[in-house]
């Protein structure tokens, strides 16, 4: 058990490395981006994560993917920004008015 143990952390940080090398070659690619900002959340480094989901908001491609926008909302909530995610399901909600986001 402790090996698995072990070797799925030794995994993580292989995994993790590679993230922030693809980054450095490609740093404008969003979905590396985000992929990234999950790991960070496995990591617990929960306010880079959340400056990186911050940052893709900003991009008019994922501007409008309310699936993203309810999970960054989500984040945000969890972490006590609460302003911020009701801002982002403002969003949501003026994106998909007849969605599955009612509450």
């Amino acid at each position: 058990m402790q090996n698995t143990t072990m070797h799925c952390e030794s995994q993580f940080i292989v995994t993790f490395a590679y993230y922030e090398k693809a980054l450095k070659i490609e740093p404008k690619n969003i979905s590396l981006k985000l992929k990234y900002a999950e790991l960070l959340i496995l990591k617990k480094d929960y306010q880079r994560a959340l400056a990186i989901y911050d940052e893709c908001l900003q991009r008019q491609e994922i501007s409008g993917d309310e699936d993203l926008l309810y999970k960054i909302a989500l984040f945000h909530f969890r972490l006590g920004t609460l302003e911020k995610s009701a801002q982002l399901l403002k969003r949501v909600i003026g994106l998909k008015p007849n969605g599955k986001y009612y509450f």
